[in-house]
């Protein structure tokens, strides 16, 4: 993904929450928009509203449909977004992985 298109995607961001008057910190979206740069052209990007009092003030963007090739669970561990805790639970994904592969749509 270019550096404009990055800016772009971000910039839509920053306007969904302004218009929501949500807080929205470049610090920290900005990680996340450049990790997943290459795989954006080719995913589907939702943008989540929830209206109850448990979410009040959220603004959430989901990443669907990315790019068979593309492991966002080890793309985020890479990138430092998330770490390995050493825990049971960061085992979890490829294990269910290993037992019932999911099949994405290739581009």
């Amino acid at each position: 993904m270019s550096e404009k298109a990055a800016a772009d995607f971000y910039a839509a961001i920053e306007k969904s929450a302004g218009l929501l008057n949500v807080e929205c910190s470049r610090d920290k979206v900005w990680p996340i928009v450049t990790a997943f740069g290459d795989a954006l052209p080719k995913a589907a990007i939702l943008f989540r509203v929830a209206t109850d009092a448990r979410h009040e003030a959220e603004l959430n963007c989901h990443l669907m449909m990315l790019p068979g090739d593309v492991d966002p669970y080890a793309l985020a561990l890479s990138k430092g977004l998330i770490k390995n805790a050493g825990h049971p639970i960061d085992t979890l994904l490829s294990d269910i992985e290993e037992r019932f592969p999911v099949d994405s749509l290739r581009y």
